[in-house]
């Protein structure tokens, strides 16, 4: 949508935000899934997709909507122009909508158009076809309304169906191996005639679920090559993946919200507003300053995403860190020492220099390291004359390296007959 968190496109408006630090979004590769499709249709080959939809589709004179003229009354009502004839991808993302409507309705919203009701649209004895042909109108009505999470994937095939981005039918017909062939989010949003203010409505045009995707991100100021994301360091991949599978499930409950205010009390699903996050040592494989940025990270994206408009959050942290607790009141911390609650740890914290807390906050016996400490004492008792392996050269080097300018100073001084 713009350098700073989306790419830029006419139709989309949105405001910008980098999700990772010093990373700007370059583009998006989308490759077809083909797996994906085999698993959730149910079929053993591509082959077997097409051949099973293209016979939907040639069979509109079919009174049972169940097969195979489901697809024709789908295809009439929401104005798809769709023949054998049309990109293989066009003819499966169908076969997967047809899935989907059928899947959505095992939820309790949607239950009054499964098979155990009356106004069923799957029933095979059912030869009512105006009846039915406005049973499935009134679903896909439900379905535009339904401002969950529950209808994304729905949303998204259908309008992947309802806007022409292949524009040449080669992309997806003529080439071999057709399914592995990439297009980018430019190539796929050319067409979209929409403007979209807000993040439901890009999720919503974003490519259907059987897609596969490749984020490529540039780093900024420098506009570099793009970095494919996976290639990013563990550190930020985590920092990535925590934050974002955190932000989806969120979104998702936040969704049910947002639809109940539309749906009829009837049908209202369950709402939780209250949301406890627990993060067990979420600081492992991040770089020192990735720790430090965590908490604000989490706050500013929270925040800068609306979701504490509709929910609140208790956040748990459960952390080995310093740079995590040099973000927290002192009253929101409780020190665990082997397995038990400590109070005598009741000094201030929030904004505490980093460095001290690793001493007087994490039960550390010593602030150096136990191989350096080791080294020290040898070199004191060489010092004192009680350690006769050690050769001066050693001695010297040991005491030449050491980085603390107050214990090298007072090793020394110290005189072979010091206690």
């Amino acid at each position: 949508v713009n350098k700073k968190g989306w790419r830029s496109h006419p139709h989309m408006l949105m405001k910008s935000q980098n999700f990772i630090n010093g990373y700007d979004l370059q583009r998006i590769d989308f490759r077809f899934n083909k797996e994906y499709i085999l698993q959730k249709i149910g079929k053993n080959s591509i082959d077997d997709v097409l051949r099973d939809i293209d016979n939907q589709i040639s069979h509109p004179d079919e009174v049972i909507i169940y097969e195979p003229s489901f697809a024709n009354w789908l295809m009439s009502i929401k104005n798809f122009n769709i023949s054998q004839d049309s990109p293989k991808l066009v003819r499966i993302a169908l076969a997967y909508l047809i899935y989907k409507i059928k899947s959505i309705v095992k939820y309790p919203t949607y239950f009054k158009y499964s098979k155990k009701q009356e106004k069923s649209i799957f029933d095979k004895d059912n030869s009512n076809s105006s009846q039915t042909e406005e049973n499935l109108r009134n679903l896909l009505e439900d379905i535009q309304k339904d401002q969950s999470h529950s209808v994304t994937k729905i949303k998204q095939t259908i309008n992947f169906l309802q806007h022409d981005w292949l524009g040449d039918d080669s992309k997806a017909t003529d080439v071999s191996n057709w399914y592995s062939q990439k297009f980018d989010d430019i190539d796929y949003y050319r067409n979209y005639p929409l403007s979209y203010d807000n993040l439901d409505d890009i999720i919503n045009n974003l490519p259907p679920p059987f897609f596969n995707y490749d984020i490529h991100l540039t780093k900024n100021p420098l506009h570099s090559a793009p970095i494919n994301i996976m290639e990013l360091s563990s550190g930020e991949q985590q920092l990535i993946q925590t934050l974002s599978t955190h932000i989806y499930h969120i979104r998702n409950l936040e969704s049910i919200i947002k639809s109940n205010k539309e749906q009829n009390p009837i049908n209202v699903r369950p709402e939780y507003r209250n949301i406890n996050l627990v993060f067990d040592e979420m600081e492992i494989s991040f770089h020192p300053e990735y720790q430090r940025q965590f908490v604000n990270h989490l706050t500013t994206t929270i925040k800068n995403m609306d979701l504490n408009k509709e929910c609140s959050f208790n956040i748990f942290l459960i952390t080995h860190s310093p740079f995590i607790l040099s973000d927290i009141p002192a009253s929101n911390i409780l020190y665990l020492e082997d397995g038990s609650p400590n109070a005598k740890k009741d000094r201030l914290s929030f904004a505490q220099n980093i460095g001290d807390m690793m001493y007087s906050s994490f039960f550390m016996e010593k602030t150096i390291g136990e191989f350096a400490e080791s080294k020290l004492k040898e070199l004191i008792k060489f010092k004192r004359g009680k350690n006769p392996s050690m050769l001066q050269s050693e001695a010297d080097a040991i005491l030449k390296s050491i980085g603390d300018p107050v214990i090298r100073s007072l090793i020394e001084e110290i005189e072979a007959n010091d206690d």
